[in-house]
């Protein structure tokens, strides 16, 4: 299943199924359809669930941007030792407490007016754990 975007109008989309997929059968699996031709629940909750993943990945993408227009990101590369192997980790993208402190009144409230800032501190707090996994990983057994 997929999204698919009206080429006619960006705000509409059709659930596209690839029937050339192994996942696709008509012996065996999960109705899409009834004997009247309507949805059936199946059908409704792939739909529905492929439409929340897609708004989830719209307000994600929101938020990076105001994040990147904001320039709190700190683009950095990490590498961390398990148990004995350097891992290169690449393209990582941290927010900069120092910018996100030093930042206008005005712009600080809008983050929160827009509900960024628990998903702000999360990630700084995630990251923070990085060394604490890693320490766990090398203990384990």
């Amino acid at each position: 299943f997929k999204l698919a975007a009206n080429p006619e109008n960006a705000n509409e989309f059709a659930l596209a199924i690839d029937m050339d997929s192994e996942l696709v059968s008509k012996e065996r699996g999960n109705l899409l359809y009834d004997e009247n031709g309507k949805e059936t629940q199946y059908h409704e909750e792939r739909r529905q669930g492929i439409i929340n993943a897609y708004e989830h990945g719209q307000t994600t993408l929101g938020f990076v941007q105001m994040l990147e227009s904001l320039d709190l990101f700190n683009h950095q590369r990490l590498t961390v030792d398990v148990k004995g192997e350097k891992i290169n980790l690449e393209g990582l993208h941290f927010i900069d407490e120092k910018k996100l402190n030093e930042l206008t009144d005005e712009k600080y409230k809008d983050l929160r007016d827009r509900g960024f800032l628990p998903a702000i501190y999360a990630h700084m707090l995630s990251m923070q754990n990085i060394h604490r996994l890693v320490k766990m990983a090398n203990e384990a057994k």
